[in-house]
């Protein structure tokens, strides 16, 4: 599912009865905000703040950061300020498939603090990603908290190792096996040469049985190897996720360094990447 603008085509037809033929047509385009899933709610203890949480300081003042709120969710109103700080509560139309986010900005010197309270790293980097590219910011660094993500991110790394181990292990298996296969088929072949029948179909059948087994086990590895590619796809969306809390060069950054720590193996240093967009 991915958050987009939309223009919503509204066709009203009016006739004097049901059984007209001539009827006025009146037609509306309404434009929906890009997270129209989301409204906003004005009590938080209905939505208590998310303990995951991405923050970063821009240059812009917290009435801007409003404006954008009110360009981007369903409002239903202006937003106000309290004390010149901004916090903007929004709930999924649908609990039960959208979590939902807080929005909080505080003056800071030179523009002000935003703080992005979200369970989703994934909204997350496209509530970023969209109120940068509204205010025009080019280069973001951020801090990045999402403890739920890290830890599913982490068993996710052990199952790649763990692929892999298994790769290896089964390649050196089935290098092995074909050795023997090799041997079988010389061996079969020198008792057809001696007469040795016997020993021949003794030979065949132990082909044959080893046979049964290297099909048996090229199932596991292909079973092995697209598990492996679809782990290290999810490795590849959380880099991605990543990335997209921060904007400019510090995004291009996370993913090098990202993909230079899982290169040698670093979970540590690819973790400190992803919370804070630095390897220190």
């Amino acid at each position: 599912k991915k958050n987009i603008s939309s223009t919503m085509k509204i066709q009203v037809h009016v006739g004097m009865r049901a059984s007209s033929t001539q009827l006025h047509v009146f037609e509306l385009d309404h434009q929906l905000p890009k997270f129209c899933m989301y409204m906003r709610v004005l009590d938080s203890v209905l939505v208590p703040c998310p303990t995951s949480n991405v923050s970063f300081k821009i240059s812009d003042s917290p009435q801007k950061v409003a404006s954008w709120c009110e360009r981007s969710f369903i409002t239903m109103g202006p937003v106000p300020l309290e004390g010149g700080r901004l916090r903007s509560i929004y709930s999924g139309l649908d609990p039960t498939s959208v979590d939902p986010v807080w929005i909080e900005a505080t003056p800071a010197d030179g523009g002000c603090t935003v703080k992005i309270s979200t369970t989703n790293m994934g909204f997350a980097g496209e509530v970023v990603q969209d109120l940068c590219k509204s205010l025009g910011v080019t280069e973001l660094e951020s801090a990045a908290d999402f403890p739920d993500e890290i830890e599913a991110f982490r068993l996710l790394l052990e199952s790649v190792n763990e692929y892999n181990m298994l790769r290896l292990k089964m390649t050196a298996e089935m290098a092995d096996a074909s050795n023997r296969v090799k041997s079988l088929v010389i061996k079969a072949e020198d008792a057809r040469l001696l007469g040795a029948m016997r020993l021949m179909r003794q030979h065949y059948a132990d082909l044959y049985t080893l046979n049964g087994e290297l099909v048996r086990e090229y199932v596991k590895r292909a079973n092995n190897h697209e598990a492996l590619l679809a782990a290290l796809k999810e490795v590849n969306h959380m880099i991605q996720k990543a990335s997209n809390l921060r904007v400019g060069g510090p995004r291009k950054r996370v993913v090098a360094d990202s993909r230079a720590a899982i290169k040698v193996n670093n979970t540590q240093t690819l973790f400190q990447i992803i919370a804070t967009g630095n390897d220190h």
